[in-house]
């Protein structure tokens, strides 16, 4: 007996998945929301369609690329995914980064984290305070600028100089200035360019 089983797009996984997660944040009151892409490599399967380049130009790699956005309590517990897209580069604009850095901000990769920000702000119920958590890819002007409720807030890892609001003052230094608030040491592991070490970590804020 055959059994004809109907297609499920990735988009309806998806949207189940979070469905499910933002039921399990109705008794949570601060969600953190981190966020970061996995590049996923298909080089061993070369007639993949759909498929572009996942390193620098002179690296190899084959494949593509997985954004996503999950919901962390304030404990550290997992509570499911907020968002998740997938993208693959266009091999006929391999080695052009030059050329892109003129393109408007929708037409660059870096837009994805924009559309995340706005995604994950959308599933989340207003009630609730959201921190969205990203690394230094999501240091880009467009994120900071993208309006967000009350009780939506960044935490992004700096990787430009800013600006800051006071007239003349800019990030590195200011940071810099304040006191320390904390410390702790953190084991280096070592690796084949570096003996491992314990490095004294200061939180200043």
């Amino acid at each position: 007996m055959n059994f004809l089983i109907p297609a499920v797009e990735p988009d309806e996984i998806r949207a189940a998945l979070q469905r499910g997660t933002v039921e399990r944040l109705a008794d949570i009151e601060v969600v953190l929301a981190p966020q970061d892409s996995t590049s996923m490599d298909f080089s061993d399967h070369p007639a993949t369609e759909g498929l572009g380049p996942t390193g620098s130009p002179n690296a190899s790699g084959h494949g593509m690329f997985v954004p996503s956005a999950i919901a962390v309590s304030e404990d550290g517990v997992p509570l499911g995914l907020l968002d998740q897209r997938d993208w693959a580069r266009d091999p006929d604009q391999a080695g052009k980064s030059r050329d892109r850095k003129q393109l408007p901000i929708e037409e660059k990769e870096s837009y994805r984290w924009v559309e995340t920000v706005r995604a994950v702000e959308a599933a989340v119920p207003a009630d609730k305070l959201l921190i969205q958590i990203a690394d230094r890819e999501g240091d880009i002007f467009e994120v900071f600028a993208t309006q967000r409720r009350e009780r939506s807030h960044l935490l992004i890892r700096a990787y430009r100089e800013r600006r800051l609001e006071e007239e003349g003052q800019r990030l590195w230094p200011t940071v810099e200035a304040q006191p320390v608030a904390a410390e702790y040491e953190l084991l280096v592991h070592s690796s084949p360019k570096r003996t491992a070490r314990t490095a004294v970590v200061q939180l200043r804020f």
